[in-house]
């Protein structure tokens, strides 16, 4: 597995929450249509989202959340969905993969058993101050299929584990 030093940049971002049953897909959908509705996804190139769980499932509550941020470059506003926060950005260990690979291996885990190594080879530890995010991309073309069929074999995922060099 690569792994990668990436340091996102501090960026404003639409932010929609889902909990309940499948809230990745049900995220991602109520983001998608808001973008559609205002223009903002990229016909020519990639469009990424970032996400993460939220709230994260427990044992005694094995219902969770799923948020996902759109980076916006515009003055955007939000609505009674749609809210708009700052994300102050971070260093972060990153590794990529199909999004279907990602589910059938069970990526996070996978890549957390990678990560210990490598980071004390590189030293970093682990930054509980800072939010891990799954960076989710696709082309026009992937994300119709999505709206369409749920079809997410096309998207590409990276998983952003939160850095910091160890002094």
């Amino acid at each position: 597995m690569e792994i990668k030093v990436v340091e996102l940049k501090p960026m404003k971002v639409a932010s929609f929450q889902y909990v309940g049953e499948n809230p990745e897909i049900n995220a991602f959908k109520e983001i998608i249509e808001w973008a559609n509705e205002k223009n903002l996804l990229n016909k020519d190139m990639k469009n990424n989202f970032f996400g993460f769980n939220n709230p994260i499932p427990s044992e005694n509550n094995p219902i969770y959340g799923y948020e996902v941020w759109m980076p916006l470059d515009d003055d955007l506003e939000g609505d009674d969905k749609i809210k708009i926060k700052e994300f102050n950005g971070g260093l972060f260990a990153v590794t990529e993969m199909l999004l279907i690979d990602f589910i059938s291996r069970q990526g996070w885990n996978v890549f957390h058993t990678e990560s210990e190594s490598w980071m004390e080879e590189n030293m970093y530890e682990y930054d509980s101050n800072v939010q891990w995010l799954e960076e989710h991309t696709a082309e026009k073309g992937a994300i119709t299929n999505f709206m369409q069929k749920n079809d997410l074999s096309k998207w590409t995922i990276g998983l952003y584990l939160p850095i910091r060099k160890v002094r």
